[in-house]
C-alpha cells in the first residue's frame, strides 16, 4: 500500500503523485491518461486501462496426470479452473485409458470446453465471458435447482443431476467470488462491494453443502421406503428453506429472526429421528441442512 498526501492545486482539485513503481511497471509516460472507477464507499480504482474483463493469464497451467488418482487430478483441474487459468493442458502417457473421465471432470465446469485432444494430450479452453455473468442470477439459479430437490426428495435418481448442476453454478461463483478478492477492476465489473463478496462467498458454500446433504438424504429416504416421519420432517425444512433465501432476497431481518427462532423446534424433530436406528443417518443429515438454513437467515440478522 501506497500513502500520499493530498495537495490542493485548484479552486477545485486536489492532486496526489503516482507512485514511481507503479508509473514504470505499467510503461506510463507524461500525458497518458489513466482511469479512476468509483467503488464501495471511501474507495477509488486507479487502472492504467479502462478493460474490466477477467484477465488472461497468459501462461497456461499444465497437468501431468502419470501417476495420478483420478481424484487428483479432479483436484488440480478445479484448482486451475477457479484461478482463473483460461487454457488447461493435461499430458501422460495413461492419457488413453483416463480420457473419458478426464474429459467428464471438464465437462463439469461452466464455459470449460476442450479444444483439442491427441494421444497424450487434451487441452481444455476457458471461454467465460464476463459480461454474461450475474452473482445474483446465479445463487437465485441454485436456488431454484435447490427447491426442486426438496420437491422430489423421494426420487433419489433425479437429485445427482440437479447436485451436478449446483456444484458446476458453485465452481463458477468461487471463481468469480475469488477473482473479486484480487482484482477490484472484476469486482466492480460484477458490482460487488467487499462485504457483499464475503457474504456471496458464504451463501454459496452453505447453498452447495446444502444440496450434497439433500443428495444423500434422497437415497436414505428411497431406501427407507418413504418414512412418513422423515418425510414431515423434510418438508418443515423445505418450508424454511424457502422461507430463508426469501428472506435474504428481501433483506429481511424479522422474518430471518423468526426462523432462527425454529431452531429448537425442528431440533426436536430431529432428535426423534435419531432415536430410531433405521432413521439415524437420516437425522444427521437433516441436523446439517437445518445448520445451513440457519446459517443463511444469519447473514440477513448479521447485515449492517
Amino acid at each position: 500500500m501506497y500513502t500520499r498526501k493530498l495537495v490542493k492545486a485548484g479552486p477545485s482539485s486536489h492532486t496526489i503523485a503516482l507512485p514511481k513503481e507503479w508509473i514504470t511497471t505499467n510503461n506510463l509516460k507524461k500525458g497518458d491518461f489513466v482511469h479512476l472507477h468509483p467503488f464501495a464507499n471511501q474507495q477509488l480504482i486507479l487502472s492504467a486501462t479502462t478493460e474490466t474483463s477477467l484477465p488472461a493469464i497468459a501462461k497456461e497451467k499444465h497437468i501431468e496426470i502419470d501417476d495420478k488418482a483420478s481424484e487428483t487430478i479432479r483436484r488440480e483441474i478445479t484448482a486451475a479452473y477457479i484461478n482463473n487459468y483460461r487454457l488447461i493442458t493435461l499430458t501422460g502417457k495413461t492419457l488413453p485409458e483416463k480420457a473419458k473421465v478426464i474429459r467428464e471432470m471438464i465437462h463439469h465446469f461452466v464455459a470449460l470446453e476442450i479444444t483439442e485432444q491427441h494421444s497424450q494430450k487434451i487441452v481444455a479452453k476457458d471461454f467465460l465471458d464476463l459480461n454474461e455473468i450475474s452473482v445474483d442470477k446465479t445463487i437465485k439459479r441454485i436456488d431454484m435447482m435447490i427447491r426442486t430437490m426438496f420437491e422430489d426428495l423421494s426420487t433419489a435418481q433425479s437429485l445427482d443431476m440437479r447436485d451436478e448442476d449446483v456444484n458446476r453454478l458453485y465452481f463458477l461463483l468461487v471463481r468469480l467470488l475469488k477473482s473479486s478478492l484480487t482484482e477490484p477492476a472484476i469486482a466492480k465489473k460484477l458490482s460487488l462491494a467487499p462485504h457483499e463478496i464475503l457474504a456471496f462467498w458464504q451463501l454459496t458454500h452453505d447453498l452447495e453443502s446444502l444440496a450434497d446433504h439433500l443428495k444423500q438424504a434422497s437415497e436414505l429416504i428411497s431406501k427407507n421406503n418413504n418414512n412418513k416421519q422423515a418425510n414431515e420432517l423434510y418438508k418443515t425444512l423445505h418450508k424454511t428453506y424457502v422461507n430463508a433465501m426469501t428472506a435474504t432476497y428481501q433483506k429481511d431481518k424479522s422474518s430471518a429472526e423468526k426462523i432462527a427462532q425454529q431452531r429448537n423446534e425442528i431440533s426436536q424433530q430431529i432428535n426423534k429421528m435419531l432415536e430410531k436406528q433405521a432413521l439415524t443417518s437420516l437425522g444427521e443429515h437433516a441436523s446439517a441442512i437445518t445448520t445451513h438454513i440457519l446459517n443463511i437467515s444469519r447473514y440477513v440478522i448479521d447485515e449492517d
